[in-house]
């Protein structure tokens, strides 16, 4: 009887700690998940920030900024 309750108590540690290693991969996973959609979303901002400092440095270079008073390009 000890012996037998021996084997169940192996085959059910074993069951727990593949359970808990199956539940920290699976955590693993939705870390990852979670960092890269985080990067996603800063990538885009910064994406969104570089193309409106693009735009801004461009109609200043060409002095196309809509009510300007600094602007030295006078209109025609």
């Amino acid at each position: 009887m000890i012996a037998q309750n021996n084997e169940f108590i192996k085959e059910a540690a074993g069951t727990v700690y593949q359970l808990t290693q199956e539940e920290r991969i699976r955590m693993e996973c939705e870390a990852r998940e979670d960092f890269y959609r985080t990067q996603r979303g800063i990538q885009d901002m910064l994406d969104e920030s570089a193309a409106k400092l693009e735009a801004m440095t461009a109609e200043k270079k060409h002095g196309h900024l809509k009510g300007n008073p600094w602007s030295l390009r006078t209109k025609t």
